[in-house]
C-alpha cells in the first residue's frame, strides 16, 4: 500500500493568535501611508551625490553634509507646507547631515530602517518602534542609515507657543523644550502619527478633496496633537486642571495687574487685592500659573507697549513708550519686546507709520484726483 502523508492542522492556541493580530494591527496602525507619500510635493530625486549635497544645504537648510555611502540608494524626498506645518518624506543612501538652529520643532518617523539623531547632549535612535522630536532652537546631527526611509513633520515655534499659551491662559515662560525620544507604543504618538498621515493623503489628493477652511482645521489639530503627544517643559503644566479654574486669589491678583500694570506694583498690594499672604500667592501662581506674579507683570505691561506701538500717534517715540509702561532701561526693554514678541520695538513703530503715511498719501492722491481742472 502507499503511504499517504497527510498534515495535520495545527492547534488554535488562543495566546499565540492574539499575539499576532495584535502585532498586525500595531503595523497597520504605524505604516498605513499612501504608496507615494506626497508623490505630488517632489523636492528632488537623483543619484549623484554633489546634487543631494546641494538640495540638502539650499533646500534643507543642512549646514554639512557628509556622504560616505551615498550612492548604494538613489534618494528622493518630498514635501508639502500648509501654514505652520510642514509634513515631508525623505530617503537617502548613508549620510551623516548637521542641522543648525531653527525656528521650528521636527518629528522624524521611520518608514523603514532606522536613523541616530544627536542634539546637544541628548540622543535617540529613530526607528519602527521609535520616533524622535528635535526641539526648535536647537542644532542636531542625524546619521541615516543605508536603508532609511522617513516621513517627518515641522512645525513652527510661534505655532506652538501661540497654541501653549491658549491652553495655559498666558504666554509660555522659558523655553520650549521637548523630550527627543518619543515612543510609537503611546496612544497620543500613534494618533498624531494617524492624523499626519491622514492629512498627506488628502494634500496629496487632486485638488478640491477637501475645502481649505478643513485643511486649516486639520493644521491647527495637528499643532495640538503636536503637543499633546510629546513630553516637553510644560507638559506638567497641561497635564493640571484647567487654568480657569484657578483659584480666585490669582485671577484677583492678575485683573489688578492688567487693570494697573502702567504703575509700579507691590507685593503688598497685590496680597492685599487676593486676601491671602505674599507668600501664599506666590506658591499658588507658582502651582497654577508657572510663573511668579512679577512676571505676568512684565508681561502684560510688554502687550501694552505692543498696543502703543501698533496704535501711535505723531508724537509717539520708542523711549515714551518704555518709559509709559514703566520700563525704565530702553535696552531691556527692547531686548524683552523682541524676546516676547520675536522683532525690535523700533521695528514695528517704523511700520506701523510707514503704513500710515503711505494710507494718508493713497487718500491725498485719490482728493486730488476728484478736484476738477481748472
Amino acid at each position: 500500500m502507499r503511504a499517504v502523508r497527510c498534515r495535520l492542522p495545527m492547534p488554535d492556541w488562543p495566546g499565540r493568535r492574539r499575539d499576532h493580530n495584535r502585532r498586525r494591527r500595531q503595523n497597520l496602525r504605524r505604516r498605513t501611508l499612501v504608496t507615494t507619500p506626497l508623490g505630488r510635493f517632489t523636492v528632488f530625486r537623483t543619484a549623484d551625490p554633489e546634487e543631494f549635497r546641494s538640495v540638502a544645504i539650499a533646500d534643507y537648510g543642512a549646514s554639512r553634509v557628509e556622504l560616505p555611502r551615498f550612492d548604494a540608494v538613489p534618494s528622493r524626498g518630498n514635501s508639502a507646507a500648509l501654514g505652520d506645518i510642514t509634513l515631508g518624506y525623505s530617503v537617502c543612501g548613508e549620510a551623516r547631515i548637521d542641522f543648525p538652529e531653527a525656528d521650528y520643532a521636527r518629528q522624524q518617523f521611520a518608514l523603514r530602517g532606522s536613523c541616530g539623531v544627536a542634539s546637544g547632549r541628548m540622543v535617540s535612535e529613530v526607528s519602527r518602534d521609535q520616533a524622535c522630536v528635535t526641539s526648535p532652537g536647537r542644532p542636531s546631527t542625524i546619521a541615516y542609515g543605508r536603508d532609511f526611509e522617513q516621513f517627518y513633520i515641522r512645525v513652527a515655534r510661534s505655532a506652538l507657543e501661540r497654541k501653549l499659551a491658549a491652553l495655559l491662559g498666558a504666554p509660555p515662560n522659558g523655553a520650549l523644550t521637548f523630550a527627543i525620544s518619543a515612543s510609537m507604543a503611546r496612544p497620543q504618538v500613534q494618533g498624531l502619527w494617524q492624523l499626519t498621515n491622514f492629512l498627506a493623503e488628502q494634500l496629496n489628493a487632486p485638488a478640491g478633496r477637501l475645502p481649505q477652511l478643513v485643511l486649516a482645521e486639520l493644521e491647527q489639530a495637528v499643532v495640538l496633537a503636536f503637543l499633546s503627544a510629546n513630553d516637553h517643559s510644560f507638559s506638567t503644566l497641561l497635564a493640571r486642571d484647567c487654568l480657569d479654574a484657578a483659584p480666585r486669589q490669582v485671577r484677583l491678583a492678575e485683573e489688578f495687574i492688567r487693570d494697573n500694570c502702567q504703575q509700579a506694583i507691590t507685593i503688598e498690594q497685590l496680597a492685599q487685592v487676593s486676601g491671602v499672604s505674599a507668600r501664599t500667592l506666590f506658591k499658588t501662581f507658582r502651582r497654577h500659573r508657572g510663573y511668579t506674579p512679577h512676571q505676568f507683570a512684565k508681561r502684560a505691561r510688554l502687550e501694552r507697549a505692543r498696543d502703543m506701538l501698533r496704535g501711535p500717534d505723531a508724537a509717539t517715540t520708542v523711549t515714551g513708550v518704555a518709559f509709559a509702561c514703566g520700563f525704565a532701561n530702553l535696552g531691556h526693554f527692547a531686548h524683552d519686546y523682541r524676546a516676547a514678541f520675536g522683532e525690535l520695538p523700533s521695528a514695528v513703530l517704523a511700520r506701523t507709520m510707514a503704513g500710515r503715511n503711505a494710507h494718508a498719501a493713497i487718500e491725498s492722491g485719490a482728493a486730488a484726483d476728484l478736484v476738477p481742472p481748472i
